[in-house]
């Protein structure tokens, strides 16, 4: 048998379970597999022949590589997007591009003012369409002729997220 399923743990047993069979058993390969159960996975041991330890190592770095060029695809197309200085929209968008600015720009600034000048330096037209439907002119629905002017506005989404936001733009178009 190649193959021996030790326990289903969190990580924290997970690690001292590695470390300690690590340790203990030199020849043994240990992994974890991920389980349906978020925060746990299953510890496998694995006894293998020099043959299949080279062929286990040459299938993680081939696996490895395609999640770097995966990675690398990513780059190129969030690159692409700075050069195009082209408008770009999203929605909820400064949480993306947080996430974006800090794997592929860099670290991000410390003060929110440069973070406003690098933003605005790499995309200068930058569209949060979360932003915009809180914002007039989109916010509410437009006063009817006859309303008097000091009426209370309806407000034109009962939601800000995007399904509900397009649902309403479609419905009115």
């Amino acid at each position: 048998q190649t193959e021996f399923e030790v326990i289903e743990t969190n990580a924290y047993l997970r690690r001292f379970m590695h470390e300690t069979l690590a340790k203990e058993f030199a020849d043994l390969i240990v992994e974890s597999r991920p389980t349906a159960k978020p925060g746990l996975s299953k510890m496998f041991v694995l006894r293998l022949t020099d043959a299949q330890k080279t062929e286990r190592a040459a299938k993680l770095r081939l696996e490895k590589e395609a999640e770097f060029a995966r990675k690398v695809g990513f780059h190129k197309i969030f690159s692409a997007l700075i050069d195009a200085k082209r408008p770009v929209v999203g929605h909820a968008v400064l949480y993306d591009l947080l996430f974006a600015l800090s794997h592929f720009e860099g670290l991000l600034p410390e003060s929110f003012v440069k973070f406003q000048e690098l933003v605005r330096d790499l995309f200068p037209s930058l569209f949060c369409t979360q932003f915009l439907v809180k914002s007039e002119p989109f916010k509410f629905l437009p006063r009817a002729e006859d309303a008097d002017p000091g009426s209370k506005r309806k407000h034109r989404f009962g939601s800000v997220a995007l399904g509900a936001v397009f649902k309403v733009l479609t419905e009115e178009a």
